[in-house]
């Protein structure tokens, strides 16, 4: 499994609403009997979990997602998973998986 460290952003489908952002977001690839999965996730805070609980329980699952690492950003549709709980640090995870591999443009100034 490859992993890539970054800041994530998730926002709602049309991009109109932020719904989270993780300073700690992770970006891993699994591969499973179906091919590769990309998968991102990050710890969240309170306010967050209820959040995203809101959205798990309003059948809320398209969302958008920025997650810039390195100096590139990765931005694109995704779904997002049911809250899984970190079984060392006891945090909350949200979890989205893109379903095709991001690409990134370049955060460099010119």
């Amino acid at each position: 499994m490859n992993t890539k460290s970054g800041f994530l952003t998730i926002l709602s489908e049309e991009h109109g609403e932020i719904y989270g952002e993780f300073a700690d977001g992770t970006w891993a690839t699994e591969k499973t009997g179906g091919g590769l999965n990309h998968v991102f996730t990050g710890a969240a805070g309170d306010g967050t979990v209820d959040t995203f609980r809101r959205l798990n329980s309003s059948g809320i699952s398209n969302v958008w997602y920025h997650f810039e690492s390195e100096g590139d950003r990765y931005s694109g549709p995704a779904q997002l998973l049911a809250l899984s709980k970190d079984s060392s640090s006891g945090q909350v995870l949200v979890t989205i998986d893109t379903g095709v591999e991001p690409r990134a443009e370049s955060l460099a100034m010119d």
